[in-house]
């Protein structure tokens, strides 16, 4: 199990990354926040191909650390929250939240539709058909539009990318189809009962995930919510040029709360 580390000991958080499937993501946000904060970070990667695997993965990466504070990028808030259903947490970090329930899903792809050209959003929908039938180049299309739309303002030279490792495929396809059943059934409506830490929701205002699409059902589940809303900011934050600083300033102050 491969766990990548940032800073000196004792490792205070851990960041979880997206996909499910996108090994990586969550490195920068790692190394970044280990460096401003001057905090030992944990960048767990996950491999398992179910919701149970990666729950079981986790707490065998953390380990002996047990970060009091974990930190949830896209899929990687959701896992958090799986995990924090199960294991003791101090505190919870979500940013860029999928939406909790089905309708608010369905609104994901209206948002993204707006922020392409119609050209780049037929280019989505038709790649999203290709990487079905097993299209690698497809596959990887479909990501890098998908990235596009859900963000603002990136850098021309993302410094984000030197911390990818090879995205899982496999792993995506089934966690996924795992987890969006789950909402489907609406799972989360019970899940969310069983968590008892205080929950911090970090969202870009342009973000085709909605805020409020998250924070609702966590406080309709009893749960203390603080939401940090960025403006013009899309679905990564810890990436975006003019809003990063002010991202890891705020994220600092919570985890030292």
């Amino acid at each position: 199990m491969t766990v990548r580390s940032y800073g000196k000991p004792p490792y205070v958080a851990a960041a979880l990354h997206g996909g499910p499937g996108a090994a990586g993501t969550a490195g920068y946000l790692a190394s970044e926040l280990a460096k401003k904060a001057n905090i030992g970070v944990l960048e767990p990667i996950q491999s398992a191909k179910s919701i149970k695997g990666q729950v079981n993965e986790l707490a065998e990466q953390l380990g002996e650390f047990v970060p009091p504070v974990l930190i949830g990028h896209s899929w990687g808030a959701w896992l958090a929250l799986f995990y924090a259903a199960e294991h003791p947490v101090s505190k919870l970090v979500l940013i860029g939240c999928p939406p909790f329930l089905p309708e608010g899903a369905a609104k994901v792809a209206e948002r993204r539709f707006k922020a392409l050209s119609a050209s780049e959003f037929e280019e989505l929908k038709n790649g999203a058909v290709s990487a079905e039938k097993g299209d690698e180049k497809a596959f990887s299309r479909l990501a890098d539009l998908a990235d596009r739309a859900d963000n603002v303002c990136l850098p021309a030279s993302d410094p984000s990318a030197d911390f990818l490792l090879p995205f899982q495929r496999e792993t995506f396809e089934k966690v996924w189809a795992e987890a969006d059943s789950f909402r489907k059934k609406n799972g989360f409506e019970s899940l969310l009962k069983k968590i008892v830490a205080p929950v911090f929701v970090l969202q870009g205002d342009k973000d085709p995930h909605a805020a409020e699409d998250a924070v609702l059902p966590l406080k309709s589940a009893g749960l203390t919510v603080r939401e940090i809303i960025f403006e013009n900011c899309g679905h990564s934050p810890f990436r975006e040029r003019f809003v990063k600083d002010r991202f890891f300033q705020i994220l600092a102050e919570i985890i030292r709360e």
